[in-house]
């Protein structure tokens, strides 16, 4: 389990019982980690025509977060549900 996620549990769970509780809920989460997959399918909302002005790196690095932080959502999922 991610030690963020571990720092972050319910006040009144013991360490072992958050984990089992949170890798026992990928039924719930599955439906998540669907739709964070086709977000990252999703083809780049940078155009050709983007380069026509001068802030297209800008545009290029804020593509590259948004698939970054979907990616760094995806690895907080438990392990039993389905990434790839």
């Amino acid at each position: 389990m991610n030690a963020l996620l571990m720092k972050h549990r319910p006040k009144d769970m013991e360490p072992k019982k958050w984990e089992e509780l949170w890798n026992n809920s990928h039924p719930q989460l599955q439906p998540l980690a669907d739709v964070l997959k086709g977000w990252l399918a999703q083809e780049p909302s940078i155009r050709p025509s983007d380069f026509d002005c001068p802030n297209h790196y800008a545009k290029l690095v804020a593509e590259e977060v948004r698939k970054q932080t979907i990616k760094d959502i995806l690895a907080l999922l438990p392990d039993s549900v389905v990434k790839a």
